[in-house]
């Protein structure tokens, strides 16, 4: 009987890994891309873009 309780819950642990390791995946996935494309990133963060002004080079 404590076998089968050990094995469900080293399966409940490897579930709960894989369901966090993809979670983290997607948000590094998510920030690479966003880091990417300056102009996303200035979005993400509510910054205004002014026009003709390249979002990292706007001065503060």
């Amino acid at each position: 009987m404590s076998y089968i309780i050990a094995m469900l819950v080293l399966m409940a642990g490897c579930y709960f890994w894989i369901i966090n390791a993809g979670a983290v995946s997607h948000a590094i996935r998510e920030w690479t891309r966003s880091v990417r494309d300056p102009g996303t990133l200035a979005r993400r963060f509510d910054r205004p873009r002014k026009s003709g002004v390249h979002p990292v080079r706007a001065p503060e």
